[in-house]
């Protein structure tokens, strides 16, 4: 039911309750009642309002808005109460941690929330939590009991300045929970799509990881050709960059008209030359496949701008020291007043006058501090709150409007997002950078997991820096011989892969990754199931020992199993139906190992081998409907030298049935063919590819016990075909000796388009980086308009001729030459792009590690960490780490 307006009148300490509404769900027998009630002090007249609305089948918003209607501020607590509609439940309060937690602004609790609590039970959850884009000051959020019965609360308490309105938000939903609080925040990654996903201008370049300044900082870094380090670090993915000190003045971030007169900046015309000056060094970004960030610092100023604007500063007195090549305060609040409006102008004016850069890079980005009523941006920041009977706001509030305002403006936000940042500045960022390192600090490793959650995906956050013995001081480095160093690298490097597979995270590359192989061949892998999406929810269930991780959903999901243990061992991993849409789901390994799965009336139970300290991707290639009796199906991915890959898989049934199988799609552009039972059916693009199969026309095998079996084979042409260069056929041609020979040249012809001569320069760069690193010298081969016939030559054609079924590109061997073909000069990049990374397969790069940072000590300075078997275990080992932070 819903309640009319009320005006109401307190004496001096008040109390309402009332029922606002009933939500009702299939989850339970009977319906969920909501009990708002707001207490306080002092005699006031109030106005409250009661609304809700739906947000999905199984999920409603309650509202309810406040109007101080005195001439005086008030202290007020509004506050919902849902009764549990099921006895001795568990209860989850909505922090990724153990035992109760309330609002503390000395523990920073508020931070670590998730905007969502919980009450569990038989495989179930009621769950209660805010909007997420919500802004609160304060939010006490758990569970209490009353006369035997249990309720989920949530408490806003709200500092309402005269005439001031107030909108508090509870969101009521239910769910599945066999993964428990992994479920709850699956149901609000689902709930709220728009708040959990990058906003829908950014660029993949964000669903990655940042260069670790690879690109801003190119001079800094021992390899002549960035360009190509990163091109082979991310395989021709895009990535973004933490463009560093784009600013004349610390707090003029924009580098606006208001620095003009300020230290050495007295004409118009210098401040124009600082301008130029960062154009220029952005203007290689779209070669590199890099998305600069625009650098500002949300929680610090120079001093002399404190100086200028007083008042912002958060800490009495503020501390002062030397940053930026300039001196600076750490501690200020930069929304509000006369300098939050600087701060709103300098976004204005990178969206308008540098175009090139894509987004801001949010540096500090912690937002956890308690803002005073003395701050200068106080009197602008809504909602407020109080604490201890005293009035606050937290600074959360106020970033949340300064990063809407860089949205708005089309500027993606890229954060350095700190362990303690509230929710609301989760779901404002579009890509996530840890300042560290998880395996910097074990302990914090529950943190980092809140931190992933309060996020969303397909967002990503990278790992920053601190991979290093100087930073990991909890392992006795100091006692190690130099083997038994890079033993226990190996075995944190492992570990840093697995948490990055489990959490949809990406190292950066310097560092924790060049110089690495295991993480630097992980990349293209790990940034193309980033960009699936990852989903808090394993939606599987897998034996002790073992993790998993979700990326995308349903007939495009792959499944990351990570054995972190030190035995090879076979495990059988089940896919509860309900928790896929009610289909059994065919699947397989993509490493090329086989798979045996049953499907069953309740689901899919799939069982492989998985080595020792391992990742398996698993690829849900098909749904199905559920078989009524079971069916076994051996699954693999069979990728031959020279071939399409495609999945096999041999069906073997009892029973005669029919049941629809629908496949999903890595690219919806491809052509996509079935092969079963003796029929070929082709799915042209855009087509949902899908069939049924009748067991009863599978053929009778004598070898299998006189079952009906048929293999199902699944394939899709890709229209950019470079699997023809497989390292044997490159190796063949002797590619790099004929390179550092000078025997290879490329062949552009003189009619070529202008995107062809833009792009390859790329070629080049390969060959020259190739030759440097192999050699010592860089030998960069000819570009020329026609082949001389006493070279090796590297081909572009337009020759549709050359284009098989389906291709738009194809990269291929000829005659000892290499041919390159597009359809159009719109491709030329991907085609280039894809036949680099051929080149790469065929002659890997993984860097070498830094000559500092506590390497030299271990012997391990400027070499590369190879794989290599564990001789002695570290410990913790990971298992052990995440159990001591209960989060396995």
């Amino acid at each position: 039911m819903r309640l009319k307006s009320m005006i109401l009148l307190w004496s001096a300490i008040f109390s309402i309750t009332a029922t606002a509404a009933e939500y009702r769900s299939k989850f339970f027998n009977k319906p969920v009642k909501v009990l708002w009630s707001i207490s306080g002090k002092d005699r006031n007249q109030m106005t409250v309002k009661y609304s809700e609305k739906k947000i999905s089948a199984d999920a409603a918003e309650y509202l309810m808005t406040v109007k101080n209607n005195s001439n005086k501020p008030l202290m007020l607590t509004p506050a919902a109460e849902v009764e549990v509609p099921f006895a001795k439940p568990e209860f989850w309060n909505g922090y990724v941690r153990a035992g109760e937690a309330t609002f503390d602004p000395g523990d920073k609790l508020l931070s670590t929330w998730f905007p969502a609590q919980a009450a569990f039970k038989d495989g179930k959850a009621l769950i209660m939590g805010v909007n997420p884009m919500s802004l609160y000051s304060r939010i006490d959020s758990g569970s209490i009991s009353r006369n035997n019965r249990n309720f989920l609360r949530i408490a806003f308490p709200v500092y309402l300045e005269a005439g001031k309105k107030f909108t508090c938000s509870v969101v009521l939903t239910a769910t599945y929970a066999r993964y428990k609080y992994h479920d709850v925040i699956q149901k609000y990654y689902d709930l709220f799509p728009n708040a959990y996903k990058p906003a829908i201008f950014v660029s993949d370049s964000l669903i990655s990881s940042e260069t670790g300044y690879l690109f801003w900082n190119q001079n800094k870094f021992e390899y002549k050709y960035p360009s190509e380090v990163i091109r082979r670090v991310f395989a021709g993915r895009s990535s973004w960059e933490w463009c560093y000190k784009p600013f004349v003045l610390a707090g003029d971030w924009g580098i606006t008209d208001a620095t003009l007169g300020w230290g050495k900046y007295k004409k118009a015309g210098q401040l124009e030359k600082a301008r130029e000056k960062i154009r220029r060094r952005m203007s290689g970004a779209a070669y590199c496949n890099v998305q600069p960030m625009w650098y500002l610092n949300v929680r610090w100023t120079g001093w002399d701008m404190l100086k200028r604007y007083p008042g912002i500063n958060t800490k009495n007195p503020p501390p002062k020291r030397k940053c930026w090549g300039q001196d600076a305060t750490d501690g200020i609040y930069s929304f509000g007043g006369e300098y939050g409006k600087l701060f709103l102008k300098g976004l204005d004016t990178v969206a308008k006058d540098h175009p090139l850069a894509k987004g801001i890079g949010w540096d500090s980005c912690f937002a956890h501090q308690e803002i005073q009523p003395d701050n200068a941006g106080y009197p602008d920041t809504f909602p407020k709150s109080f604490y201890d009977g005293k009035p606050m706001a937290l600074e959360a509030v106020g970033v949340s409007h300064l990063l809407d305002h860089s949205r708005r403006r089309s500027l993606a936000n890229a954060v350095n997002f700190k362990l303690t940042s509230p929710y609301m500045i989760g779901v404002r960022t579009d890509a996530g950078l840890y300042e560290g390192h998880p395996m910097q600090r074990p302990e914090r490793l529950m943190r980092i997991e809140a931190m992933r959650a309060r996020l969303g995906s397909p967002k990503t956050i990278s790992w920053h820096k601190h991979f290093s013995p100087d930073h990991i001081k909890w392992v006795d480095w100091e006692d190690m011989t130099n083997d038994e160093a890079a033993d226990a690298l190996s075995q944190l490097a492992e570990n840093t892969l697995f948490l990055s597979y489990y959490w949809g995270c990406i190292p950066a590359p310097t560092m924790p990754a060049i110089g690495i192989q295991k993480l630097m061949k992980a990349y293209p892998e790990l940034i193309d199931l980033c960009r699936l999406g990852w989903q808090p929810s394993p939606a599987i269930d897998l034996p002790r020992g073992f993790l998993a991780a979700r990326y995308g959903k349903m007939e495009n999901a792959r499944i990351a199993i990570i054995n972190p243990g030190f035995e090879n061992k076979e495990l059988t991993v089940k896919f509860p139906a309900s928790y896929w849409n009610n289909k059994a789901v065919i699947a397989a390994p993509e490493n090329g190992k086989t798979s045996r799965s049953v499907l069953k009336s309740s689901g899919t139970e799939l069982t492989f081998n998985s080595p020792a300290r391992s990742i398996t991707v698993i690829k849900v290639a098909a749904v199905a409907e559920l078989p009524p009796k079971n069916i076994e199906i051996a699954g693999t991915r069979i990728a031959e030298y020279g071939n399409i890959p495609f999945y096999r898989f041999e069906v073997k049934s009892a029973f005669d049935m029919s049941f629809q199988v629908k496949f999903g799609r890595s690219a919806s552009s491809d052509t996509a063919r079935i092969r079963c039972a003796g029929k070929s059916i082709r799915f042209k693009t855009g087509e949902p590819v899908e069939l049924k199969l009748d067991t009863a026309t599978f053929e009778r095998d004598v070898q299998a016990g006189n079952l009906r079996c048929a293999l199902l084979e699944y394939i899709e042409y890709p229209r950019c075909a470079t699997y023809e260069l497989d390292p044997e056929t490159l190796s063949g041609i002797a590619l790099s000796a004929k390179a550092v020979s000078g025997e290879i040249e490329i062949v552009v012809p003189s009619d070529a388009d202008a995107k062809l001569k833009a792009e390859v320069q790329r070629i080049a760069d390969w060959f020259s980086f190739h030759t440097e690193y192999t050699s010592g010298k860089a030998v960069t081969p000819q570009i020329v308009s026609a082949p001389s016939g006493k070279k090796s030559a590297i081909l572009f054609s337009t020759s549709a001729d050359d284009l098989g079924k389906y291709q738009q590109m194809r990269a291929f061997s000829e005659n000892g030459n290499i041919k390159l073909v597009s359809s159009s000069p719109e491709f030329w990049k991907e085609l280039i792009l894809e036949t680099l990374n051929r080149f790469d397969a065929t002659y890997p790069w993984y860097g070498k590690l830094p000559v500092k940072g506590g390497f030299e000590k271990a012997g391990l300075a400027g070499k590369t960490l190879m794989e290599r078997p564990v001789k002695r275990r570290l410990r913790p080992t990971l298992l052990e780490m995440m159990e001591r932070c209960k989060i396995y």
